[in-house]
């Protein structure tokens, strides 16, 4: 299986912060998961970043999840941040 990730653009911008989006598929264009990354910009948060990132069950356990937590964690460097908090 090859799987493709794409960044996506959220133009929903606050003055708090903004999101990061990845959507992860498979050769045939079907979603196989998705990360969201909120970065804070209010001053005493700007250090900090949210993530949600979501597998489906069919395709655990194949890098998918590893792959979109890489792009998330780099996104979240690049952005100055020093702190990711994901449930």
């Amino acid at each position: 299986m090859s799987l493709h990730v794409t960044a996506l653009t959220d133009p929903a911008r606050t003055p708090s912060a903004h999101r990061l989006a990845w959507l992860a598929c498979g050769d045939d264009g079907g979603p196989l998961g998705h990360a969201f990354l909120r970065v804070f910009t209010r001053e005493g948060q700007d250090h900090l970043a949210e993530l949600t990132l979501n597998v489906h069950a069919a395709e655990r356990r194949r890098g998918v999840g590893s792959r979109l937590l890489d792009e998330a964690v780099a996104a979240a460097r690049a952005a100055g941040r020093r702190s990711v908090v994901a449930q």
